[in-house]
Order: C-alpha cells, then sequence, then structure tokens
C-alpha cells in the first residue's frame, strides 16, 4: 500500500495486484472510461491496426482537450478515487484538479489500465523459493465455499523443449468450462472480469481435488468479493496459450468432422 495525504489526513492506495481484490476492480471498471480517454488509452495500449488488405495503418496521435481535464476528467478520476479507498465524497470537494490529476497518474493509472486491458502491466515475480521461470505461483491461500481458510493450487505446469506448458494435466471438460466462460466475457460489457471468480474456481483447486461444476460454482460466490487481482490475473494468464491452442484444436476438428461428413454425402465414405 502507498499512503497518500489528503488534506492533512493519512489515505491507503494499492500498490500492487495482491491488494486490488476482484470486487475493487469491478468497481473500477463500473466507473466506465471516458471516450477521449479511451481513444488515447487504445492508441498507446493497442497501437498498430491494419486496413482491409492488411496494411498497417499510421496510428492516429490523439490529445486530450483543456476542456477535457477541466470537466470530464476530475468528476471520472473522483470516481475512480472512491472505487479503491475509503476517501469519500465530501473529502474529494476540497480536493483540487491538479491534486486529483497527481493522485491518478501516481496511484490510479495502472489499475484503470489493467482492468481495462486484460492486466496489461502485469508480471508475476516468483519469490525466492520458486522457480524463477514461472509463470504463475504454485499456491494460494483462500476460503473454500465453507468460509475455512485453505491452500489452493494452481495447475502444474511442464517444461518442454525449454517453453513452459501450463495446465498439462488438466481434463477437457475444465478447458470447455473455460473456453465458453471467457468466449461468453467477450459478449457482456465488463468482460473477462464478469468471468473471473468463476474462472479461478474452475482452475485453483485443493491437492488432488478433482473438478466439481457446483463446488466451484459455490466457491466463485464467495472469491468475488475476497479474491485478488494478483490471483486473477496469474489464472488468466496461465490458461491464456492452453485455451488459445485448445481453440485452434477444436476448430480443426470440427473443420475435418465436417470434411468427412461431405464426403460421406458424396458417397466416399460408406
Amino acid at each position: 500500500m502507498v499512503e497518500v495525504f489528503i488534506n492533512g489526513s493519512p489515505y491507503q492506495f494499492p500498490s500492487e495486484w495482491s491488494e486490488v481484490t476482484l470486487y475493487e476492480a469491478q468497481a473500477v471498471f463500473d466507473c466506465g472510461l471516458p471516450a477521449k480517454l479511451k481513444q488515447l488509452y487504445d492508441s498507446v495500449v493497442n497501437p498498430v491496426t491494419k486496413d482491409k488488405d492488411g496494411n498497417e495503418i499510421e496510428p492516429e496521435v490523439v490529445t486530450l482537450p483543456q476542456k477535457f481535464y477541466n470537466t470530464t476528467y476530475p468528476k471520472w478520476i473522483k470516481s475512480v478515487i472512491m472505487a479503491v479507498s475509503d476517501v469519500d465524497s465530501e473529502t474529494l470537494k476540497h480536493v483540487s484538479q491538479v491534486d486529483r490529476r497527481e493522485i491518478y497518474d501516481n496511484c490510479l493509472e495502472w489499475i484503470v489500465l489493467g482492468v481495462r486491458y486484460d492486466g496489461v502491466g502485469y508480471s508475476y515475480q516468483p519469490t525466492e523459493d520458486e522457480d524463477p521461470e514461472a509463470e504463475h505461483p504454485v499456491s494460494t491461500t483462500m476460503p473454500d465455499e465453507h468460509g475455512k481458510q485453505c491452500d489452493f493450487f494452481y495447475p502444474p505446469s511442464i517444461r518442454i523443449m525449454g517453453k513452459e506448458r501450463p495446465t498439462y494435466q488438466e481434463s477437457f471438460i475444465t478447458y470447455t468450462e473455460l473456453d465458453d466462460l471467457l468466449s461468453a466475457a467477450h459478449d457482456i460489457e465488463a468482460g473477462n472480469l464478469k468471468a473471473a471468480a468463476l474462472c479461478a474456481a474452475i482452475m485453483l483447486r485443493k491437492k488432488d481435488e478433482v473438478y466439481d461444476e457446483n463446488t466451484s460454482l459455490r466457491r466463485s460466490l464467495v472469491w468475488a468479493k475476497s479474491l485478488t487481482m494478483q490471483d486473477v490475473w496469474a489464472v488468466f494468464f496461465c490458461t491464456q496459450k492452453q485455451l488459445i491452442l485448445f481453440s485452434q484444436t477444436t476448430l480443426l476438428r470440427e473443420k475435418r468432422n465436417q470434411t468427412l461428413k461431405h464426403l460421406g454425402r458424396r458417397g466416399f465414405l460408406v
């Protein structure tokens, strides 16, 4: 945490993802993102776009007008400050526009970028007793569906030809569940955050525990308010590579089946 003095009183702001809960991240997302600021962030986070012929389009230089800084920006920053701290509305009435921008630039922008752009800036840092090349933690301690603190383990990884292959022991059903969840999440306004607690409950399990849909659902209701974004991003990034492979394999298998059916109708197959 980092301490910020506002009108002479100290307030705590998160300084790393382990100090931001999923509940708070959702609150930040629900603050929205002003159109002008989104345009600026898009140009920075996703600077390369292509036309219909595949040619790269030069990114447009985005500047924020002074009117934006004087009106929309300070009001929006106020909502973000209140989403991740105990600073109240009355206190913020006495905080100048300049000071609000200072708080946002130094304490909040990294959170906004992370929740809006799927963890941009996140990088897992292993502790001294972990593999220095690990891409996610081994375990984390959280309450189970009954509220009891337990150790939950991430899917194990295996290193093949010098490359990390996470979740290599996972069953087909967990991939199917995750793929469906994240695919659906892209079609709803809050994106992957809406599915985060359930995704974590599917992948994080007690030692030697087998995936069970009902247990995961009950657990996700507890984790929706207690899960930290450190765990959310660790789950998200340790599954993304395998989910991409899973989706590609599923698509190829479906195309193959369609081809076989087509050939069968033409008499090539009995």
